[in-house]
């Protein structure tokens, strides 16, 4: 995207220690979900958790998934023509 464009993201506000925040973080990144990292800061994390979480990415893929069908589906759908003659 070209420097200053404009666009919607959706966000969610999390209260999470920093560890398990930490470890959101590197889940949600995931290049399986279209995210990028720094390998070598990525690594670097992942020692840091020492294993303490597990990392379902099939699950998230497809929630994801999921979730973007809906909204596809629903963008698909034409409009209601709600006029009608009662002839």
């Amino acid at each position: 995207m070209p420097c200053g464009g404009d666009y919607d993201i959706e966000v969610s506000l999390v209260d999470l220690p920093l560890e398990r925040e930490k470890a959101l973080n590197v889940m949600l990144n995931a290049a399986e979900l279209g995210g990028e990292f720094d390998e070598d800061k990525r690594q670097s994390l992942l020692d840091e958790l020492g294993g303490k979480f597990e990392f379902d990415l099939n699950a998230l893929i497809v929630a994801e998934e999921k979730k973007a069908t809906k909204k596809r589906q629903k963008a698909e759908k034409p409009p209601i023509d709600a006029t009608f003659d009662c002839d």
